[in-house]
């Protein structure tokens, strides 16, 4: 049964690929730094930062041509 449930969340995480490795490593005792406790959020917010990121390096404001 729990080899099962084992199988299972591992398949769960792999399949939405979770950030496991900065979950884990969250700073739990620091005034500064929020820490996530539910799997779930914290996958949410990862990808929320991730795809700022990426916009953020992707994005280029049109410019105007010179008279």
């Amino acid at each position: 049964m729990l080899s099962q449930l084992r199988n299972y969340l591992s398949d769960l995480f792999r399949a939405m690929r979770f950030p496991l490795l900065p979950y884990l490593y969250q700073p739990v005792f620091c005034r500064t730094y929020k820490t996530v406790y539910n799997p779930w959020r914290f996958w949410y917010l990862h990808q929320v930062r991730f795809l700022e990121r990426c916009w953020l390096r992707e994005y280029r404001p049109e410019q105007q041509p010179n008279p």
